[in-house]
């Protein structure tokens, strides 16, 4: 059997090779595009002290580059300290994870109000240890930090404006309840939301937690009407009975 004249079976032979040289390329991009297919699939550990917004499949970056997802989070509580556990599937074409340092860090994205989290992408699943991430918010959001260092200041004031008015003023109202005893259960009602946010209870989704952290705010602000409130009832009680009682 023949297949023609000598130059058609040069050019049958390369028109093969070429067929098999393109079936190979494209073998690899598509390996490369499912980077599991070539075993460069890699879990990558963090552990935060707060949750931090933190959701399950936000987008995790290594140095600019997309790797992955965030595919579990977990609270853990230690000796008394509460600390949260993120793991993350991570592979990439670009290759990073051929080359993670001690310099090179994962991050995170969130779509909330908190901004991105930042994980350490030392530890991973095989054991090696991690770092302590930490939370950079954004240029016009407000932090999480300060949000609770208002509302614990205001709480703060509220309680001792709230002690004064008890020893000053005895009243009851029409519930049982004096003044002083209504402002410290809403206070301590505020409080315990807060420890609760803290905790990392706050509402899965991004909507949830800009909710919660405008209700913070909002309480905030109705903590200090009611300690302005306390302190004029405190300043017209004082000087009813003279400034010695």
């Amino acid at each position: 059997m023949s297949y023609g004249t000598p130059r058609h079976q040069v050019v049958l032979g390369g028109c093969v090779l070429a067929a098999f040289a393109a079936f190979a390329i494209s073998l690899v991009i598509w390996m490369r595009a499912d980077p599991r297919l070539l075993g460069t699939t890699r879990t990558l550990l963090a552990r935060l002290p707060e949750r931090s917004g933190l959701q399950i499949g936000d987008p995790v970056e290594i140095d600019g580059v997309r790797v992955g997802t965030v595919r579990s989070i977990r609270r853990e509580v230690v000796g008394g300290a509460v600390s949260f556990l993120i793991r993350c599937e991570a592979s990439s074409t670009a290759e990073p994870l051929q080359w993670l340092g001690p310099a090179s860090r994962a991050r995170a994205r969130t779509a909330n109000l908190l901004g991105d989290v930042v994980l350490s992408i030392a530890g991973d699943a095989e054991g090696r240890g991690w770092e302590e991430g930490r939370v950079i918010p954004g240029d016009a959001s407000p932090s999480f930090d300060r949000v609770l260092a208002d509302v614990e200041a205001a709480t703060a004031s509220v309680r001792s404006i709230t002690a004064e008015l008890e020893s000053a003023l005895g009243a009851k109202d029409a519930s049982g309840l004096s003044r002083a005893e209504v402002v410290a259960r809403a206070v301590e009602r505020t409080t315990a939301s807060l420890e609760r946010f803290a905790a990392g209870a706050a509402p899965n989704g991004a909507g949830g937690l800009a909710e919660l952290l405008s209700e913070l705010a909002t309480s905030a602000a109705n903590l200090r009407q009611i300690t302005e409130d306390v302190r004029t009832v405190t300043a017209r009680v004082r000087t009813f009975f003279g400034p010695g009682n």
